[in-house]
């Protein structure tokens, strides 16, 4: 990345490629400040690393604000514990609890930082993160949102020890950002990697309460319609997965992560209020790509009798009703000749994968473009 203030385009609508390394902050050099949404319900047991892992953080000035929503474990001892002993920590405890989306929002409208992030309880930040990310928004003032990679752990296990930290970063315009989403039917993000300007957090809002499980969706592709986007190819948080975690717990089945991503996509590209370029052309593209998705999906968990039929022909309707042309789609006779094979599929399936897996790196490449491709395997 030079300092160059501008932020370069490309003509494609593909994004821009420049080095992160020997970017200067300027005369703001690690005077950045970042305020740190914690939002907590029941996660006491995670809470201390995820404060430590904010307040480790170089090159910014980082402050964190704890939000208990009524918590039924220690939570609120160790939130008050973690704050006597650093004046950078603020708490705030819910006596009933008001739910996610009213406490990220309440989080997000207190934020008074130079860039806010919002990380749950049970994630971590990566070090070095929060630098990275100052960096890209001092050079670039048209970006408002930046994001890099998630490292996934299981609860049981350590960190990982090899981080990705590369001089490589990708800066879409806002616009190519959100077709390059509606290309894949998701955004690819999942939540602690994303750091945002605070005053385009508070100038857009926050999350809707009509979508509890693709709320994240919905809100960085309306970011989009107001700022330009920079993905940092380097691991910029650890998501931790565990059975109890929200995503799991209360959004596990697949019917409902469908009808809330198509709503996501809806609620930006059937509004009014958001100016997104071939508004239209892109919802059809997106509700393709997310039909496509669901049944290359299911393709995979109809394997081995991992979903039942009633739950099969539940998804399928949900595929019908908004878009209607799924029988075309090469995932769809993939499910169909699956399906007629029942319990044959996993052992007739290898005789056919090579020829199938190479279509499909195929559309995926021609789908996503190279640099979508590098950002999500790079």
């Amino acid at each position: 990345m030079t300092t160059d203030q501008r932020t370069p385009r490309s003509d494609s609508g593909m994004p821009s490629v420049a080095p992160l390394t020997g970017t200067s902050i300027g005369s703001n050099a690690g005077q950045a400040s970042v305020t740190v949404v914690v939002p907590c319900h029941n996660y006491g047991r995670y809470l201390a690393d995820a404060v430590a892992s904010v307040l480790d953080q170089e090159g910014v000035r980082p402050s964190v604000l704890i939000i208990d929503d009524a918590s039924a474990d220690d939570t609120h001892e160790v939130a008050r514990r973690l704050a006597r002993g650093d004046s950078r920590i603020e708490v705030i405890r819910h006596r009933t609890n008001v739910g996610h989306i009213a406490t990220f929002n309440e989080g997000l409208a207190q934020a008074s930082g130079d860039l806010v992030v919002l990380l749950s309880a049970d994630d971590m930040l990566t070090p070095g993160a929060l630098a990275r990310a100052a960096q890209v928004f001092s050079a670039y003032p048209s970006v408002g949102l930046v994001y890099g990679r998630a490292v996934y752990f299981n609860d049981e296990d350590p960190l990982p020890s090899k981080l990705l930290a590369t001089d490589a970063l990708q800066i879409w315009p806002g616009a190519a950002w959100i077709a390059s989403r509606c290309r894949i039917g998701r955004v690819g993000i999942v939540s602690p990697e994303v750091v945002m300007r605070t005053s385009l957090q508070h100038e857009i809002g926050g999350y809707r309460n009509d979508l509890p499980h693709a709320g994240d969706t919905e809100m960085w592709m309306r970011a989009a319609a107001h700022a330009d986007v920079a993905f940092i190819r380097a691991d910029q948080a650890y998501h931790r997965c565990h059975p109890a975690s929200m995503s799991r717990k209360q959004f596990g089945t697949l019917l409902f992560d469908v009808q809330q991503r198509r709503a996501a996509f809806d609620a930006v590209l059937l509004s009014d209020v958001h100016d997104v370029p071939h508004a239209s052309a892109l919802r059809s593209t997106a509700m393709r790509s997310l039909a496509a998705d669901v049944l290359w999906q299911l393709c995979r968990r109809q394997r081995g009798d991992r979903i039942s039929d009633s739950d099969i022909e539940a998804l399928l309707d949900t595929i019908d009703d908004f878009y209607g042309n799924a029988a075309a789609l090469p995932e769809y006779r993939s499910l169909t000749w699956r399906r007629r094979l029942g319990r044959a599929a996993p052992f007739v399936e290898p005789l056919t994968l090579p020829a199938k897996a190479r279509r499909r790196v195929r559309r995926l490449r021609a789908q996503y473009g190279r640099l979508w491709w590098g950002e999500l395997h790079g």
